[in-house]
């Protein structure tokens, strides 16, 4: 999909939740890091998820994007219709954000990403570090 001689990815970390990759830009000399995230759908399930991006973020010495659905909620309002959105689904994702400094890429899709036709939610993020 792209020239390795212009564009270096090497894998760094993965696992059923996330792969990890460095990539240099050759030819415009940037290099940053990129992580593709599917969190499991239960709060207990995604904790793991989060130690992870932790550990990441935490030997980070360059630009991080961390994308991908993370199967969880921001704000409340990030779900319309259906059950109302609980402290627990977002607590672990807002302190994570908070924690790590990270940011919210806005998104100019449709605004509700997931729908299984009963409920309309927003799940997938797009994470940037601050560096």
């Amino acid at each position: 999909l792209w020239d390795p001689q212009v564009i270096r990815c090497n894998l760094v970390d993965r696992s059923k939740q996330h792969i990890h990759i460095e990539v240099d830009c050759r030819g415009i000399n940037i290099s940053f890091s990129f992580t593709v995230v599917y969190g499991l759908h239960t709060v207990a399930d995604r904790r793991k998820l989060w130690e992870q991006l932790r550990s990441i973020h935490n030997n980070q010495q360059t630009p991080w994007v961390a994308m991908g659905d993370y199967n969880t909620f921001h704000r409340g309002e990030d779900r319309m219709v259906g059950d109302p959105v609980q402290d627990a689904e977002i607590r672990d994702f807002d302190g994570f954000l908070r924690a790590r400094s990270m940011k919210i890429l806005k998104h100019t899709s449709r605004e509700y990403i997931w729908t299984n036709g009963h409920t309309y939610n927003i799940i997938d993020w797009a994470l940037v570090n601050a560096r």
